[in-house]
């Protein structure tokens, strides 16, 4: 039988998993948030800590992180990803 990964799916889970903590954990760290409880005893999403402020920041990064691909300069486009996530889940909350 030759060889073969399986369950390359739960790797895909896993990354996205260190991908998503790895930038919120920056976010807040950059941002000094206060992450508060949810209704479900969780916490609260970064998107509901940040301002518009602090959102066009971060709007700000990811085009500049465009235009840097764009120029053929290396970073992590999986970041951006998750930072493009935590923008739209802010326009939504905010209804902007």
């Amino acid at each position: 039988m030759p060889f073969e990964l399986y369950k390359e799916n739960k790797l895909a889970d896993h990354l996205e998993d260190v991908l998503w903590e790895w930038t919120t954990s920056a976010i807040i760290e950059y941002f000094n948030l206060e992450l508060k409880e949810n209704e479900w005893g969780g916490t609260e999403g970064v998107e509901s800590a940040l301002t518009e402020e602090q959102i066009k920041e971060l709007e700000a990064y990811v085009t500049a992180e465009d235009e840097n691909y764009e120029k053929q300069q290396w970073h992590e486009r999986r970041s951006i990803s998750v930072l493009d996530t935590i923008i739209e889940r802010w326009y939504e909350e905010h209804g902007s």
